[in-house]
């Protein structure tokens, strides 16, 4: 039974914008089709939540990024508190950069679990 593409779509883009930590294809199927724990999304089901994220990602809408190996989460394509202040952290001896947000600071390195240095965009030299 289909719920309709426009209906799915805010659907979506209201779940992608409500968290701080992202979503995947799999959790959005989960939310949108009101799935309990016990039972899975259907391939149909899957299949429409990408169809939908595939359009958002090309209408710029939503960016996704890899997280923890092999799952892509999405994103907002802007930041949705506007202002929240971002800091790009570095561990040197990890050979690690993350982005430490205001309203969920990781001041810690994940993989060794030392404090990031702040790191200093450069700006692009024009030949």
């Amino acid at each position: 039974m289909s719920r309709g593409r426009g209906r799915l779509r805010r659907l979506i883009l209201e779940a992608v914008i409500g968290t701080r930590y992202g979503c995947t294809v799999g959790q959005l199927a989960y939310q949108c089709y009101d799935i309990g724990r016990e039972a899975g999304p259907s391939e149909a089901q899957l299949a429409a939540v990408d169809r939908v994220v595939r359009r958002l990602l090309d209408d710029g809408h939503v960016v996704e990024r890899p997280m923890l190996g092999t799952q892509r989460c999405l994103f907002p394509a802007s930041p949705a508190v506007p202002g929240s202040a971002q800091r790009m952290l570095a561990c040197l001896d990890c050979d690690l950069v993350w982005v430490s947000e205001e309203g969920a600071p990781h001041p810690l390195c994940w993989s060794c679990d030392e404090p990031g240095q702040p790191v200093r965009l450069r700006p692009r030299r024009s030949c």
